[in-house]
């Protein structure tokens, strides 16, 4: 059975013969995921190293894209099913088996299809957990209404997939297909972010928070290894790097502007922002900074969900038109900006992590006990309280002293030690595990 597309073995051009001491398997399903794994590869240079792409419907090509141009070794998953991962398993005959979150059911099948094999498997955070769920709430919803819950969903959820998505027929009715064949049996397990975390041999997490937080619902602690996040690896080197005169240079910025950059997220995409709602925040953002003198709004875009096109349509006819970004460099855009905003990203605390102000824009009461709270970043809530809350973090010396001390703390007991060894702390994980 064929299990790759263009990028067959053959084809592969940066394809390596397993002649190391063993395989580790790093299953992606977007750019953001190869970006964050490609540190942790380089410390691993007595493995064959081969990524698995099971994104072959939404991002295919510039998952293929990026994972060619950092030179990692790739296939995509043609046939999405128990039999097909199972075949392609016992191929390759892994040490470990890796992956970044395990939301997506075809992931999920490859940590069970490995566990069943005796393959040890291993989860790489790859994002900030805001939920705070005590014991006697986690406990609260049983497995029947769970799965009750989730059929009684079903049939608005296929709707909406069907008549928004612009795939083709052949791959919707794919992908439903397997979405019914399968997610059902996670249903009782689906808890946040990190619905099947309880499987994965091992769990690589960002902070003792983050530990503490799984522990709570359940998983054993021994399992849980904090090891920071070689995100915060990149911003660590980049940290004593001035990039501001190159980037405004490479944008067209007067250089004695402040940049300040809007940090989105797949808000319409998950369904939980409608599209005016998306246009209100954007343009309430835009009207604020117009506000102050000397700025340039720049808006990074969520990397492998938003279409840059609906940003532009946002923007079309403003007289003053802030720049919008998909692909570039985070950390060249953070050490750039004077400030950061969002409703919720793991950007910010990377920006926090380099120091910067952020501001935590909730017009629709999306964060909830949002993440950020105590961080010292500063919350609006209304679109009145963003222009006075900009002024205060931009040049309120006290306010900027007071968020700088809080913000250094925040970060120390969120993303753990900022020492840039965080990809080596990973790769020596799963070295080990591997010889296990």
């Amino acid at each position: 059975m064929n299990f790759e597309t263009k990028s067959t073995i053959e084809n592969n051009p940066y394809f390596i013969v397993n002649t190391k001491s063993g395989r580790a398997l790093f299953i992606v399903d977007n750019t953001a995921q190869v970006e964050m794994v490609a540190p942790v590869i380089m410390e691993l240079p007595n493995l064959d190293i081969l990524a698995i792409n099971v994104d072959k419907w939404y991002y295919k090509s510039e998952i293929e894209e990026s994972l060619s141009r950092l030179k990692i070794p790739y296939i995509t998953v043609e046939h999405c099913n128990k039999k097909s991962i199972n075949k392609l398993l016992i191929r390759e005959k892994p040490a470990i088996v890796i992956v970044c979150n395990d939301e997506a059911s075809i992931v999920r099948l490859f940590v069970d299809s490995a566990n069943f094999m005796g393959i040890p498997t291993l989860l790489i955070q790859d994002g900030i957990l805001s939920r705070k769920i005590g014991k006697d709430e986690f406990k609260r919803s049983t497995n029947a209404q769970m799965i009750f819950k989730y059929f009684f969903a079903l049939p608005s959820v296929i709707f909406n997939f069907v008549l928004r998505n612009k795939l083709s027929w052949h791959n919707k009715i794919e992908i439903v297909i397997f979405e019914l064949r399968y997610r059902p049996k996670w249903a009782k397990k689906g808890t946040g972010m990190y619905p099947g975390t309880g499987n994965c041999t091992k769990m690589a997490v960002f902070s003792d928070i983050t530990k503490e937080m799984f522990i709570v619902e359940g998983i054993d602690s021994e399992r849980i290894v904090v090891t920071g996040n070689p995100k915060f690896d990149k911003i660590y080197y980049s940290k004593n790097t001035s990039t501001k005169e190159m980037f405004c240079q490479k944008y067209g910025i007067p250089s004695d502007k402040h940049v300040i950059v809007l940090l989105t997220q797949f808000w319409v995409e998950a369904k939980l922002w409608s599209i005016a709602e998306r246009k209100q925040f954007v343009l309430a953002i835009v009207n604020a900074v117009i506000g102050l003198p000397n700025t340039q709004l720049i808006v990074k875009l969520h990397p492998p969900h938003e279409n840059e096109h609906d940003y532009l349509e946002i923007v079309k006819g403003l007289p003053s038109r802030p720049i919008i970004l998909k692909y570039t460099s985070l950390p060249e855009l953070l050490n750039a900006c004077s400030l950061a905003i969002t409703v919720s990203s793991t950007a910010a605390l990377e920006a926090m992590a380099l120091g910067k102000p952020v501001i935590i824009v909730d017009l629709f009461n999306q964060s909830g006990n949002s993440f950020f709270n105590g961080s010292g970043a500063l919350f609006a809530r209304i679109e009145q309280e963003i222009l006075p809350a900009m002024r205060r973090a931009l040049y309120d010396e006290q306010t900027k002293d007071e968020m700088a001390k809080s913000i250094e703390n925040f970060v120390f007991k969120q993303a753990y030690l900022q020492d840039g060894q965080a990809s080596k702390r990973i790769a020596d994980l799963i070295m080990s595990m591997g010889k296990r």
